[in-house]
């Protein structure tokens, strides 16, 4: 028998509040880098500017990963709950059906 992965609502909830946060967090305080050169004694202004540049370039692709991270549970949820209904509808008998 193959390995098995439960998650729990409440954990896929969870993980959505922080990833639709961290996405926040990201999208907020993204700024663009600033287009002058740092002048400096060593000559390394070009590396840092180009530093900066690719922070900017990896927190708006955190962003942007955190958002996909969200609509994927969002459909993990949605799948999960069609589904149930779709089980519930096929399954006319049983202990959730009432007896009159």
């Amino acid at each position: 028998m193959g390995a098995e992965l439960r998650i729990s609502e409440a954990a896929l909830a969870a993980a959505r509040s922080d990833l639709a946060g961290a996405a926040g967090a990201m999208s907020e305080s993204d700024v663009s880098p600033p287009t002058d050169r740092v002048a400096s004694a060593s000559g390394i202004g070009g590396e840092v500017a180009e530093y900066v540049r690719l922070c900017a370039t990896a927190r708006s692709a955190l962003s942007e990963a955190a958002t996909t991270g969200c609509a994927l549970i969002d459909e993990l949820a949605e799948g999960g709950e069609g589904l149930d209904r779709r089980l519930a509808s096929a399954l006319h008998t049983g202990a959730a059906e009432s007896r009159s």
